[in-house]
């Protein structure tokens, strides 16, 4: 009977809060599609590879052209529920449009399940807070070469899945500034958008065993190399907003994805540090007010390292590299995100 009051008593309180504070419930749809060429590893220094897949480079700074048509592709689909709360921290026309937004979602991929949760806080309209938290699970598609979750197996030089027993967390804090000049420029053409995000965020494979101040390396959803460890992730956006159809936004975006410490992988000569960084040429078209599309063209840059050892399969494969060195530049990914909002 106590129970069933302070339930009453409960949904009384969160009634009045509804009539206090306006609010928006939506739904939307996310479908996400990228396609990888290939775009192996550039031999420009001094190498003796075993076999033409073993041929790596030993230099610095490079750039790597696309060698071959194709090196995958990848798909998933979001569904999205969003509210938004209108929480006005008083008159001024600076703080009167304050609200807190509440997402929900679930990444769907065909060797993954992914749900997780966002809160935002948006108390400026150029300052905007928020964080949330991801638990996913895989398993692994073998005729394909395909895996969504595995920890990686020194024994067979691969990943060993466990769905549903094996668990990628991942929680995240972002601060982000934005900017408009339109709002101090009046006029159509005048909108030239600036963004910042820095975020803080730790992924956590429950499958990887911790072996002192390291834990074994993991793989999800094909994106392998994975450790614990917090991470620093930065963006950058530039961008120019046009008042003509469809095609509403283009810019390029900037990227930075490194570790805090060296303790993240196993191998201290792997430099968990690294800075892995992209630049992007983007577009946004909006079709109407349902439905909008993101294209991206991502550069991106990955470890180089001063040598190459011969791995069981008579390959130079990752797992096996001595000490980063420098930077290769290559053409990751063609990626487009289509949004459907009801």
């Amino acid at each position: 009977m106590k129970m069933k009051k302070l339930l009453a008593l409960a949904g009384t309180a969160v009634l009045a809060a509804s009539m206090l504070f306006a609010n928006e419930l939506t739904f939307s749809i996310g479908v996400e599609a990228a396609y990888y060429p290939y775009a192996k590893h550039l031999v420009t220094g001094t190498t003796t590879p075993e076999s033409e897949d073993a041929a790596y480079t030993t230099e610095a700074n490079h750039f790597s052209p696309i060698c071959g048509p194709f090196s995958g592709a990848e798909g998933r689909i979001t569904p999205r529920i969003g509210y938004t709360i209108d929480t006005p921290l008083g008159e001024n026309w600076l703080v009167s449009g304050a609200n807190l937004y509440l997402e929900g979602f679930i990444g769907i991929t065909p060797i993954s399940l992914n749900p997780g949760f966002k809160v935002t806080f948006t108390p400026l309209p150029f300052l905007v807070f928020s964080a949330g938290g991801e638990a996913g699970t895989g398993w692994a598609m073998e005729s394909f070469g395909w895996c969504g979750l595995g920890v990686y197996n020194i024994a067979t030089n691969s990943y060993d899945a466990n769905p549903f027993a094996m668990w990628n967390l991942k929680w995240w804090a972002q601060a982000t500034f934005q900017f408009d000049t339109g709002a101090i420029i009046k006029g159509d053409w005048t909108h030239v958008l600036m963004q910042y995000s820095y975020q803080v965020y730790q992924e956590i494979c429950t499958g990887a065993t911790t072996n002192g101040s390291s834990t074994d390396i993991w793989i999800w959803n094909n994106g392998g190399n994975k450790g614990h460890g917090l991470r620093e992730y930065m963006s950058a956006i530039l961008g120019y907003q046009m008042p003509i159809p469809v095609l509403k936004v283009v810019g390029v975006m900037f990227e930075s994805d490194r570790a805090y410490g060296l303790d993240a992988y196993p191998y201290a000569e792997f430099d968990a540090t690294f800075a892995e960084i992209s630049l992007s040429p983007l577009a946004q078209l909006k079709f109407d007010d349902h439905n909008s599309l993101n294209v991206l063209f991502h550069f991106k840059s990955r470890r180089t390292f001063d040598d190459y050892r011969t791995g069981s399969n008579g390959k130079n494969a990752p797992e096996y590299q001595n000490n980063t060195t420098g930077r290769e530049w290559f053409f990751n990914r063609l990626a487009l995100s289509y949004t459907y909002k009801f």
